[in-house]
């Protein structure tokens, strides 16, 4: 496995830095689809209509496209679709490389070479048979035009064949169906059916074929899985190419960094880009040649003519429009050793995660073969199970938005990126100009942090239960493990999902006043008298309300006289007083409801502008919405008719929102005296919740 060696900017052991990649630092990894421009950024490939996209897919070597055939090894791999080797081995990998619905794992019919073919028996002693020709471009690529020919050869076929004594490029496929599809996956070589049905879109099919060169044209659209579908029965035939066509720059393109070295644990802060997004209109269009025979069947039939595509700007050069349908998706996800793969060699028992060997062993092991009718059984030492080692890398983790700090694990030695960049307009692109992140030395070798409910240090179960929707006070303990450093930080910040309120600090067991304090809407800053040091604990005591099923009290520590990013907490045994030995509050199924503390005071109102009971207030709580919850609340008369419209809104979870009621309808006026219904309805992929409080106005 490659990885990056040096790092890009020196480190002071005192102070931030940070990890750049593009620019002159370069993009070190695998690109698809994707372009480096001449100032190092990142851009989406453009497609022009006379270049073969199938030629223009990225390589793995220097050699050429290396299609990697799906399902001829045995698959080891469950999380993805190599064969038989992970993504950081040389198998196939989702988003990268091609792949073909083969056991060649070298496929001459996509080596750019007219003059080799695939065969289908020519000899008229041998019955053809249909054949099928699948492949995957890896990433959907933008297409307008399908092509395929038989081998373009003089030579003449032998005697005792189809076409015999007529030249090879007779040799072409009289009946075909060709398909495709974006995102329905054909099946496995393992399971691929006799007669497939065509793909989601068929482009053409021709039951009497009489030309050599096939060029079927279709509207622009993106695509990634093709099917041609021999239906010649009767016919040998030859393939030497097939080629794909298209215009306008790559719907989707991916990039992975190599696993870059920081030679050392780092803590992790701030994840910065600079996406910049253009508009590039252009019209092209096929012109036949002036003179006849200047230029070959071969070329006319396939349009790949440079000269003869004419090409028209409408945009003279390209023009930056924050507006244009693209986005970019960053990732990381950062380890403690240099791969993020267990791998596993089949033991004595046959347990294919018998014994942890490294990947090199790994590599020297034998495989188990797969055929067509069977899966022999593992023997042992062969290759056995590759995993994820969970215990050592962080799963990948999404940066929403450039400058966000993300919830990657601190005090990692290794870190790995991932770019993904979308395009919906076929004229429209992305620049990525650089990624970086934030780094710097660690506090500590680790903070350990624990959460339990006031009041219940050591629950059953060690797990720390609450009302949904309840204002509940919390203990949160950290301690630093840093053998041998007296002073280690002096501010503490407490993540939480509404704004909390300040209760007690205590530090070493000793309850101390704070230095100061910060609260906002969803965290609180605890600045402590000093600072502290190794095995010395610190305890907040603070009240605030969870909404989920789970909630993760996140909580990072700092030193405020060094510029130095803060760590994060890490679950575990910070005080021997609580019992949790984690960070994460649990919903009491009990109080497992969506619509929560849904209140109307006062219930008597009147408006007539003494101050006193003038208006109503409407509190209620949204709890356990993972997606949008669609709230109306609203005041109804005792037939049925709405009032006032009071709020109509999709929110997520929300804490104590309030609303009032002034005794007015829509128009502003006065409603008359009598009975009002105060009613509400929340709407969830759960289900409906409605309730309402009766509400008496008077004057």
């Amino acid at each position: 496995m490659g990885v990056l060696l040096a790092i890009l900017l020196a480190f002071d052991i005192g102070a931030q830095n940070r990890l750049v990649l593009g620019g002159r630092h370069g993009w070190p990894g695998k690109r698809t689809a994707f372009d480096i421009t001449p100032t190092g950024s990142l851009q989406l490939r453009e497609y022009k209509p006379y270049q073969n996209i199938l030629q223009m897919l990225d390589k793995k070597d220097e050699e050429g496209v290396v299609w990697y055939p799906d399902g001829w090894e045995d698959r080891r791999v469950d999380y993805d679709k190599s064969c038989g080797l992970p993504p950081e081995l040389s198998g196939y990998v989702e988003g990268e490389d091609p792949r073909v619905w083969r056991w060649n794992p070298h496929p001459i019919m996509f080596d750019g070479d007219p003059r080799t073919a695939h065969t289908l028996p020519l000899s008229l002693m041998r019955a053809p048979h249909r054949e099928n020709y699948v492949f995957d471009t890896g990433v959907p690529v933008r297409v307008n035009r399908f092509v395929f020919y038989p081998k373009w050869s003089d030579e003449l076929i032998k005697p005792g064949n189809w076409y015999a004594g007529s030249p090879f490029y007779e040799s072409y496929m009289r009946q075909y169906i060709v398909s495709a599809s974006l995102y329905n996956e054909p099946p496995s070589p393992l399971r691929f059916p006799a007669d497939p049905e065509p793909l989601d879109f068929v482009l053409e099919k021709n039951m009497a074929n009489y030309k050599k060169v096939v060029n079927i044209e279709f509207p622009l659209k993106p695509l990634r899985f093709f099917m041609l579908d021999s239906r010649s029965k009767d016919y040998g035939f030859t393939l030497a190419e097939i080629e794909l066509y298209g215009q306008g720059f790559s719907p989707e393109a991916w990039y992975t960094s190599k696993i870059i070295d920081l030679k050392g644990p780092m803590n992790f802060g701030r994840i910065f880009y600079d996406l910049k997004k253009f508009r590039w209109r252009k019209e092209w269009s096929w012109k036949e040649p002036e003179e006849p025979g200047e230029y070959s069947e071969l070329d006319l039939g396939r349009k790949s003519v440079r000269e003869l595509w004419e090409e028209r700007l409408i945009d003279p050069v390209p023009v930056e429009d924050p507006d244009a349908p693209v986005r970019v998706e960053v990732k990381v996800r950062t380890g403690k050793d240099d791969t993020p793969l267990i791998y596993y060699r089949t033991d004595d028992m046959l347990d294919e995660r018998g014994e942890v060997v490294s990947r090199e062993e790994y590599l020297s092991l034998g495989v188990r073969r797969v055929e067509f009718d069977r899966t022999h059984r593992p023997y042992v030492g062969m290759r056995g199970i590759i995993e994820p080692d969970r215990d050592n890398w962080s799963d990948w983790v999404t940066v929403e938005a450039s400058g966000e700090e993300v919830g990657i694990p601190d005090v990692r030695r290794y870190i790995q990126f991932q770019v993904r960049m979308y395009s919906e307009d076929p004229w429209a692109f992305g620049r990525l100009d650089s990624v970086w992140i934030e780094l710097s030395p660690p506090l500590a070798d680790k903070i350990l942090g624990e959460i339990c409910v006031e009041g219940d240090p050591r629950p059953e179960e060690g797990v720390a239960e609450v009302e949904v929707g309840m204002d509940t006070s919390f203990v949160l303990a950290l301690k630093a493990s840093a053998p041998g450093r007296k002073e280690v930080f002096d501010a503490v910040r407490i993540f939480t999902p509404v704004r909390p309120k300040f209760e007690e600090l205590r530090i070493g067991g000793k309850q101390e006043n704070r230095d100061s304090l910060h609260v906002g809407d969803r965290y609180l800053e605890v600045f402590l008298p000093r600072k502290v040091g190794d095995d010395e604990p610190v305890e907040v005591r603070f009240r605030t309300a969870v909404l989920s099923y789970s909630t993760n009290f996140f909580a990072e520590v700092w030193d405020r006289g060094r510029e130095l990013i803060p760590q994060r907490a890490v679950s575990g045994d910070a005080v021997d007083w609580i019992g949790t030995n984690q960070l994460q509050v649990f919903a009491a199924a009990r109080s497992l409801e969506v619509l929560k503390d849904f209140r109307v005071a006062p219930v008597v109102v009147t408006p007539n502008g003494d101050g006193s009971n003038d208006s109503t207030e409407v509190t209620y709580t949204i709890s356990l919405v993972m997606e949008g919850a669609k709230v109306e609340l609203g005041v109804y008369d005792m037939a049925g008719r709405m009032v006032r419209k009071l709020v109509e809104e999709e929110t997520g979870s929300a804490f104590g929102k309030v609303k009032g009621w002034n005794a007015r309808d829509e128009d502003g006026k006065l409603v008359l005296p009598g009975v009002y219904l105060v009613k509400i309805s929340v709407e969830t992929d759960q289900g409906r919740t409605e309730r309402a409080v009766p509400v008496i106005v008077i004057y």
